[in-house]
Parts: structure tokens; C-alpha cells; sequence
């Protein structure tokens, strides 16, 4: 019966989803009120963590299918340091988009870490592939940041990509049947991990 608490029933999807986001962000603009909206959004995205995988553990789902991973509200509280695409700051993932390749192909995306915090930061930076083309490589661009208190620092993504070596393949996860279209895709996340400052 409703609202008994009896044969509660755990599932999944997006009206599962914003109650636990809207609350999420509440707590985020209570414990941080002078914080922009955006900063909420992007603490809450940075900090997400255990990705979601297969029932073996063995696949992680691409982005496009499962965004950045369960919130984790401790971590995102705890955070002064956000980071968000520098082009469009109102959106915390960068894209390619949908590249057309001919011959060879290289991009980048410009990546702001901002410190709203008082006391300065040091970041070592790396990437984590969740898929993968034949042919696309990544790379991150410095190795670390220090991110002055108040202040901001860069971190350039770059994509190469070779079109004799891609191959359009699907998602690891993803099941494919003859009526199943998908788009190739390339997609992990840009680890910040803290260093001593």
C-alpha cells in the first residue's frame, strides 16, 4: 500500500532520478548558499562516483547512457573545486560532438577548474576511457594544476583521430539486433586526483 513503507520496490529512471538530484541540490545550496546554480550542478557531476557497470563489473557504460555515475552528496559537500567546459561554463561535459573524419582529424576542448575555496589546490590530471573506436585517441594537457584559492586553471582535452584505423563499433554494453541503429562513440571522464599543495 502506498506510503505504508510495505513491498518497497527499488527501480530505476529519471522519475527515480530527480527527487534524489533536487534534494541533492537543496542540501548543496544550503550547506553553499552563495553558490551559483551552476556551481551546485557541477559539484554534484564532478564528484559522482561508482560507475555503472555490467552485473559482472567488467564493462563500464559509456556517458551518453549513464552520465557521470551515481551522485555521491558527501563528496560534492566537501568539494571547493569545480570544473566545467570553459566555452559553455553552464555545462559540466565537453564533447566533439558527431566528427566527420577524412584522412586525419585533431580537436580541442578547454576545460576551467575553478577553486571556490581558501585554500589553494593541486590536481594530478588523467583520463579514464569508458568506450572506445578503433582509431580515436584522447589526451590531457598539463599533468597537474594548482588552482590558486579563488582562482582558476586550464586543462586542454584533445582528441586525434585516423580514419583508416576506425571501425564503427558499438558500445561494449550496448545489445545489437538488425533493427538496433547506434552511433560509434568515444567517451570517459577527466580525473582530477588531489596532490599535496
Amino acid at each position: 500500500n502506498a506510503g505504508t513503507g510495505y513491498q518497497s520496490l527499488t527501480i530505476s529512471g529519471t522519475s527515480m532520478a530527480s527527487p534524489h538530484v533536487a534534494g541533492a541540490a537543496a542540501l548543496m545550496r544550503q550547506i553553499n548558499p552563495d553558490w551559483s546554480v551552476y556551481d551546485v550542478k557541477a559539484a554534484l557531476i564532478n564528484t559522482a562516483n561508482n560507475n555503472i557497470t555490467t552485473e559482472d563489473g567488467m564493462t563500464t557504460y559509456g556517458a551518453t547512457r549513464t552520465g557521470a555515475g551515481r551522485m555521491d552528496v558527501g563528496s560534492a559537500a566537501a568539494t571547493d573545486v569545480i570544473a566545467y567546459s570553459t566555452r559553455r561554463p553552464d555545462q559540466v561535459s565537453v564533447s566533439f560532438g558527431n566528427v566527420e573524419v577524412v584522412g586525419t582529424a585533431t580537436a580541442d576542448v578547454s576545460i576551467t577548474v575553478e577553486n571556490l575555496g581558501a585554500t589553494a589546490a593541486s590536481y594530478g590530471v588523467s583520463l579514464v576511457e569508458f568506450t572506445s573506436v578503433p582509431g580515436v585517441t584522447f589526451s590531457v594537457a598539463p599533468a597537474t594544476v594548482n588552482v590558486p584559492a579563488g582562482g582558476t586553471a586550464l586543462v586542454t582535452l584533445t582528441m586525434n583521430a585516423t580514419a583508416a584505423s576506425m571501425q564503427y563499433t558499438p558500445e561494449a554494453t550496448l545489445e545489437i539486433n538488425e533493427v538496433r541503429r547506434f552511433l560509434a562513440e568515444a567517451s570517459g571522464v577527466v580525473q582530477l586526483t588531489a596532490t599535496a599543495t
